[in-house]
């Protein structure tokens, strides 16, 4: 099959499985012959991070080494198929580059990011041996710390606060199953009841911390059961891509039913609308493009940085907005500073205290929750939240200033411009276009 067939193949798969209403697994091996292959991807080696996972592989192959600017293969991990213990979110399999489909599963397959790795199941079998009293106190109180260490329990709907003990509940924290995975313990009831029993005095012994692993540690690929190998992964083949390929979701269109799209959607999708909000300052888009092209990026933290200024920098762009739209002098009465002043902080040359900060805050928060309550049902708590929702409604009300396009006060509705500066900069621009000389060609000199 050319290198292009299979693609042409694998299409007309899955329309035939559409139109006779069978599961696709049935067709996809007919389509593709090799596809119980590994899945893999060609990327480069463009960092020497990458380059550094391979060092132990180049001191014991010389002359074979893994070179920069050269190639290597990476893996696709089945879900649920990492070896036991290790964090899903920092595991991505690479190995060096060979055209050799058959050599695939042979190769020195390793992980490329540092990462985490809890304790064998044994282990907590082996610390219930440990004697109560004293060994069972320090053994919880190892509890709470790893809890706290991780980020702390944050109640949900499933684990309300009333069953986390308050030692380790923490809002920003982590749910309590994935805190639990995290640290090896064999469900969330376990952990919850570990560190309440710290308080007791009488708590269950606590599983050792998570080991951290180095890039570059080696790990066995496998496209079936690990049959027990903690340190064997669970790969997909190519048969198994290209089943779940056409089921995946589209976040860039909406439903024929205007809902989101889900892997079940069937019809014609529509476009989706964007509507324009708060501003955010992210870094470089084509940082690493290649491997997030590839799916080899997991989360969206490894390449992209937002740049949020600090609290007691300035006013918000959001607060500013709303400030706009109320008269200068309502502003500073209510802030308590003089109308010049407070030109200043909303044109951004000049940096409130943290009171006056503080007092515009609780200015713009009022009219923004006064204009939404008569329009929305229930406004935001959150002040950000709060201030975008107020942005979006005002959205189609804002009046401009034709001279320098800043808002114009809602309460004065007949008022054309925002201040007498620009109305008298617009007389002026016009008193000079009228008396501007022409010449025989009957074109003005200011043009």
């Amino acid at each position: 099959m050319g290198e292009r067939q299979w693609i042409v193949a694998a299409w007309g798969t899955y329309l035939r499985a559409a139109a006779e209403g069978e599961p696709l697994d049935r067709y996809v091996a007919e389509a593709v012959p090799w596809g119980t292959a590994l899945a893999v991807s060609q990327i480069a080696i463009s960092s020497a991070a990458v380059l550094r996972v391979f060092r132990a592989y180049n001191a014991a192959h010389p002359g074979g080494e893994v070179r920069p600017f050269g190639f290597l293969l990476a893996a696709y991990v089945a879900p649920f198929g990492h070896p036991i213990g290790v964090d899903p979110t920092s595991f991505q399999l690479v190995a060096p580059y060979s055209r050799d489909p058959r050599a695939w599963r042979r190769l020195p397959w390793r992980n490329r990011q540092p990462t985490l790795r809890a304790p064998d199941p044994d282990a907590l079998s082996r610390l219930d041996a440990l004697e109560a009293g004293g060994a069972a106190q320090r053994a919880s109180e190892a509890v709470r710390k790893a809890v706290l260490n991780a980020g702390g329990l944050r109640p949900g709907p499933r684990w309300p606060a009333q069953r986390i003990s308050p030692a380790v509940r923490r809002r920003a924290g982590q749910p309590p199953e994935v805190v639990a995975a995290a640290l090896g313990y064999p469900d969330a009831e376990a952990l919850i009841g570990a560190p309440e029993a710290s308080n007791r005095s009488a708590g269950q012994p606590a599983t050792p911390r998570p080991t951290r692993l180095a890039p570059g540690e080696r790990f066995r690929v496998t496209t079936g059961p690990a049959d027990g190998d903690v340190d064997a992964a669970r790969v997909l083949t190519v048969d198994e891509v290209l089943a779940a390929y056409p089921y995946h979701a589209d976040a860039k269109f909406l439903a024929p039913d205007g809902g989101a799209v889900t892997g079940s959607t069937v019809g014609r999708l529509q476009l989706r609308p964007v509507i324009a909000g708060r501003r955010h300052y992210l870094g470089k888009e084509a940082n690493r493009l290649e491997e997030r092209e590839a799916g080899l990026v997991h989360t969206l933290d490894e390449v992209q940085t937002e740049f949020v200024p600090l609290p007691d920098a300035g006013l918000p762009p959001d607060a500013i907005a709303v400030l706009r739209t109320i008269p200068q002098a309502a502003v500073a009465e209510a802030a308590g500073v003089e109308a010049r002043h407070v030109r200043r902080l909303l044109a951004g040359t000049r940096r409130p205290s943290p009171a006056v900060r503080g007092a515009l805050l609780n200015v713009a928060e009022t009219r923004a929750r006064e204009d939404l309550t008569a329009v929305v049902a229930g406004p935001p708590d959150d002040a950000p939240a709060l201030f975008a929702a107020w942005i979006d409604w005002r959205a189609g009300l804002d009046r401009r200033c034709p001279a320098c396009g800043e808002l114009i006060p809602t309460d004065q509705p007949k008022r054309q411009y925002c201040s007498e500066r620009c109305a008298a900069r617009v007389r002026q621009r016009r008193r000079r276009a009228h008396l501007a000389p022409v010449d025989q060609k009957g074109w003005s000199s200011s043009t």
